[in-house]
């Protein structure tokens, strides 16, 4: 078989020397090419080498980019959450903590960053606050160098006990912890109106606190009461509320309400008004966020007839305590409410809150308002 191409050689050459001989045109370059054997692409070495050796350029490349690009920021402009290092924790189980925090991109890059780097075997344990508005490269430099810096938690406004609950463990917080803080007993002349038993409702103050990423819940929480109480005695708010015939326990819960129906401090000294006006002709507060909330606390669906202390669509007087946490401008609303003789309001669905001194006014309100659904 190996005989095949050198005998059909001789052939072709044979009857190109009989035409020649015969009168026949001289060969051209073009007719000696085609004597040549032509070798199948295979077993051509140069063109296969360089189709390889580009194949393996185009996956170092691709190698080379997601290696980059796997430790850049996850998500820049992002706040930093607490992160625990535990002693003796190797570099391949921080790197799954770091992705499983949503800290870093991807642990793979982050370990052979780790092994380039020469600091695989030198992080820290310790508590950091860490960001996945950080590269890769940063937080490994926090980590080998011990680098403690100060964690950064912003509480807002109108915020729950349970709702501050899920943004601390966002925020790195142990779960064992939080409910150990949430559940604690505090002492202190803020707390010297408050029933016994009751919980931490409408006294975590929303601000902006520093702590060490080490602290424990209990340590933020104490700052936010003491931020607090400052305001509180800065701002005379116990006499203040007394001369209106609440307490201060009585105030914070109506300055709970009032945060979670409006947020503007104009509107919540109306609707402060309103409320006021409405316990001294005991009326109900007729406050749906009320219901609202003791729904969400028993799991149910909202309703306004739903059967719980703290409805007060059904209830006279306040509810058994505070419902979030709020501005300092509502409890100023209800030190000091704005004049006037409303005894209804309503949001509508352009935002305006419109008051009314009757049901009959109110009822048109709602009608006017109300055409998505407000009440």
């Amino acid at each position: 078989m190996a005989g095949w191409p050198m005998r059909g050689l001789l052939a072709k050459i044979r009857s190109r020397l009989t035409g020649w001989r015969r009168g026949e045109r001289l060969p051209t370059w073009q007719d000696r090419a085609s004597l040549r054997i032509k070798r199948p692409l295979w077993r051509r070495p140069a063109a296969w080498l360089i189709g390889l050796a580009l194949v393996v350029v185009l996956a170092f490349a691709l190698a080379i980019a997601w290696y980059v690009y796997s430790l850049t920021p996850l998500k820049p402009g992002a706040a930093a959450r607490r992160v625990v290092i535990s002693k003796g924790e190797s570099p391949a189980g921080i790197a799954r903590q770091l992705q499983r925090q949503g800290i870093i991109r991807d642990q793979r890059a982050f370990r052979v960053y780790l092994r380039l780097s020469g600091t695989q075997n030198s992080l820290k344990a310790g508590a950091y606050a860490l960001s996945p508005a950080m590269s890769s490269a940063r937080v490994a430099e926090f980590l080998y160098q011990g680098r403690v810096s100060p964690l950064r938690v912003t509480i807002p406004p109108g915020l729950t006990l349970n709702g501050l609950a899920a943004k601390l463990q966002a925020y790195g917080f142990d779960q064992a912890d939080i409910q150990a803080a949430l559940t604690g007993a505090y002492q202190g002349q803020l707390f010297a109106a408050k029933p016994p038993g009751s919980s931490l409702e409408g006294y975590v103050f929303p601000d902006t606190y520093e702590i060490l990423p080490g602290d424990k819940v209990s340590v933020l929480l104490t700052k936010t009461f003491n931020q607090f109480d400052r305001q509180l005695v800065a701002g005379k708010f116990e006499e203040k509320l007394a001369q209106r015939g609440l307490n201060l326990y009585q105030g914070i819960t109506l300055a709970s309400i009032v945060q979670q129906e409006v947020s503007d401090p104009a509107q919540q000294k109306m609707v402060a008004m309103v409320f006021e006006n409405r316990l001294r002709a005991d009326m109900p507060l007729g406050s749906d966020v009320t219901f609202i909330y003791a729904a969400k606390q028993l799991g149910v669906t909202p309703s306004p007839g739903l059967d719980s202390p703290y409805n007060t669509r059904i209830h006279k007087g306040l509810p058994p305590g505070p419902i979030s946490n709020f501005n300092l401008s509502a409890l100023e609303a209800v030190a000091a409410p704005a004049p006037g003789d409303y005894l209804y309001f309503v949001v509508g669905d352009d935002g305006v809150t419109h008051y009314a001194r009757t049901l009959a006014e109110h009822e048109q309100n709602v009608k006017n308002f109300c055409q998505k659904g407000c009440q």
